[in-house]
């Protein structure tokens, strides 16, 4: 059984001198979303998990990158920036006010011989243990880090090499909460154009929104405004425009009276690396939940790579050597651990 180190904390440990911006984030956020967005299709995900733990992971294992996934980082281009910017947008993320609290790890898991990179050495809280010790010390890391709203398990086998686990909680109440007496149940039309019954909030307020051709946006805050919920809703008949990414349409919206009815509702997902297409030779899970309702929004997520021990040629016993010229033989002999 191996012995293993587990860093966590290493990703909230910023330099003294970080060039990292949340501008670069929304980038690389913007640019991947698109990606991700055509792989998993209208299952719930966290692209600012998923492409977190992606980017930490191209770092450490450049040879192995999901580039597409990833168009952001170019090759061989270094990628410390981007990770200090992870580690300012989770600074800025984890400071928030009352009413809001947003929850963001990271954990490392390597074999002892394994710690050799220049900032996880400096940075983070260690831990040793053995294989076993590690699953359950992951378990608890994920129930507490996602305060119970998901749970993982690693698969611990005598070849596990490294683990990378982030973790993402966020829960905050509505700037504008809906009255629980004013949900009703109301009709709900599928994508597949079946009609049921679910539970609808209702609220008059002032919102952002705006209606364009095909579509209504509408955005909602919560009590702290950096953190808000967007919604495109399109017309009937015109799904195609689910897929729009609405990162900057808040630019457009003014604020309007206006009527919102909105459904009260729980999704989850559990995503794995097959679903993205990516061969990466390594074991990728990405599981998130959220819950909505007239108090706010709770949500969780949590991504997790596996990375099993790679082939090892070891020469430690008799072996034979050969050197060649193409395919001609210039000396052989057997080494049996004397110099002679």
């Amino acid at each position: 059984m191996g012995t293993y180190i587990v860093i966590i904390g290493w990703m909230t440990s910023i330099p003294k001198g970080s060039s990292g911006s949340e501008n670069i984030v929304a980038n690389c956020t913007g640019d991947s979303f698109g990606q991700l967005l055509s792989k998993i299709g209208n299952r719930l995900f966290s692209p600012y998990s998923l492409i977190q733990t992606l980017t930490i992971f191209s770092d450490l294992h450049p040879e192995a990158a999901a580039a597409e996934l990833l168009p952001f980082i170019e090759k061989g281009e270094d990628i410390w920036p981007i990770l200090e910017a992870f580690a300012v947008a989770n600074a800025a993320m984890s400071s928030t006010t009352g009413g809001v609290s947003c929850i963001i790890g990271n954990l490392r898991c390597i074999r002892v011989e394994k710690l050799r990179d220049r900032f996880y050495e400096k940075y983070g809280e260690r831990f040793v243990f053995n294989g076993i010790e590690v699953k359950k010390f992951v378990e608890d890391f994920v129930d507490i880090n996602t305060k119970g709203m998901i749970h993982y398990s690693p698969d611990y086998t005598p070849d596990l090499y490294e683990l990378l686990v982030n973790t993402l909680y966020f829960k905050a109440d509505w700037e504008t909460k809906f009255k629980s007496s004013d949900t009703r149940d109301d009709v709900f039309t599928r994508l597949d154009g079946s009609e049921i019954t679910v539970p609808t909030m209702y609220q008059t307020h002032k919102f952002a929104y705006f209606r364009r051709d095909g579509y209504a946006y509408l955005s909602m805050p919560y009590v702290d405004t950096r953190f808000r919920l967007d919604i495109i809703l399109p017309d009937a008949g015109k799904t195609g425009l689910l897929d729009i990414i609405p990162q900057t349409l808040v630019t457009d919206a003014r604020e309007v009276n206006i009527e919102v009815y909105l459904p009260k509702f729980t999704q989850s997902t559990e995503i794995r690396v097959s679903d993205l297409g990516v061969k990466t030779g390594v074991d990728l899970i990405h599981k998130a939940k959220i819950i909505v309702d007239e108090e706010g929004t709770t949500m969780a997520a949590v991504t997790a790579i596996v990375l099993c021990m790679p082939f090892v040629f070891r020469a430690d016993h008799a072996f034979r050597y050969v050197l060649y010229f193409n395919e001609i033989v210039l000396a052989t002999g057997v080494y049996d651990g004397v110099d002679s």
